[in-house]
């Protein structure tokens, strides 16, 4: 779906590598997730929700920039909701 938009998806949690895998294969992510265990990502986007990192979109533009922020999360409509943002 994002792929063929040409983006690249990455979730990142302060969960580690072992916990990823087992989410991942669990719940067939077709992305990876970055494993943030010392809280820098979380740190340096802001998204510290008292020991977890807060679900919240980035959407990084071709330039390295942020263009979109999107803190309101509706897991069920969230990749079309993204999709049609970008359209």
């Amino acid at each position: 779906m994002f792929q063929g938009a040409g983006m690249v998806v990455l979730g990142v949690s302060m969960d580690d590598e072992a916990s990823h895998k087992q989410f991942t294969e669990k719940f067939g992510l077709p992305f990876q997730l970055l494993a943030d265990t010392d809280g820098a990502i979380t740190k340096a986007y802001d998204v510290d929700g008292g020991g977890y990192a807060k679900r919240i979109t980035y959407i990084i533009d071709s330039e390295g920039k942020i263009s979109q922020v999107i803190d309101k999360v509706q897991t069920a409509t969230h990749a079309q909701d993204i999709l049609t943002s970008m359209s």
